[in-house]
């Protein structure tokens, strides 16, 4: 079972996805954007996403989203 599993490792395939799923946040800040001003308006900008308010709001839209998922996946699997 482990020459198997050697083998497998050793495809192209798998050599090129070694390391996708790895994210480095150490230096992560958060995103920003400025629209800018048009015809006398202010400009805005948008750096609400990291706020407090929104980071208690990120794990509802979490399960929301997983919670639809999991019925649509059901639907397909089992109806």
């Amino acid at each position: 079972m482990s020459d198997f599993k050697s083998e497998i490792e050793e495809t192209q395939l798998m050599k090129s996805i070694d390391g996708f799923f790895d994210v480095d946040i150490n230096g992560y800040s958060c995103p920003v954007w400025t629209i800018p001003s048009v015809m006398k308006m202010p400009a805005i900008t948008i750096d609400q996403q990291c706020s407090s308010a929104m980071n208690q709001v990120w794990p509802g839209i979490a399960a929301i989203i997983i919670a639809t998922c999991g019925f649509y996946a059901f639907r397909i699997a089992v109806l």
